[in-house]
């Protein structure tokens, strides 16, 4: 999970009991539905491409790509999607596994 850089807190639901006096509870990491959760995931996401060798696009900083001898790789990142392609599709099939492994 991508990991949340600024101070949240989140208040406790109505009914809920807890064992501490705290009114509120801080997330440990990245939440899915916080304003930060975007930023967050774009940046996880592009740290395990550039770990993969990919190159950020200088105009398009979605737009991700990898050349290996003669063939490309191309990543493009839209708000919630990710576009894949390859001239190699068994390449392009163990990049999806990889990422569906490594960005849980």
């Amino acid at each position: 999970m991508a990991s949340c850089k600024r101070k949240c807190l989140l208040n406790n639901l109505r009914g809920l009991w807890m064992h501490t006096t705290q009114p509120c509870l801080s997330p440990q990491e990245g939440t899915y539905g916080l304003k930060q959760a975007p930023r967050a995931w774009y940046e996880r996401l592009t740290q395990f491409l550039v770990d993969n060798n990919y190159t950020r696009g200088s105009v398009d900083k979605t737009l991700f790509i990898k050349r290996d001898n003669d063939e490309l790789f191309i990543a493009q990142i839209y708000v919630d999607d990710i576009v894949f392609g390859s001239t190699n599709n068994t390449k392009s099939n163990n990049l999806l596994m990889s990422c569906l492994m490594n960005l849980r």
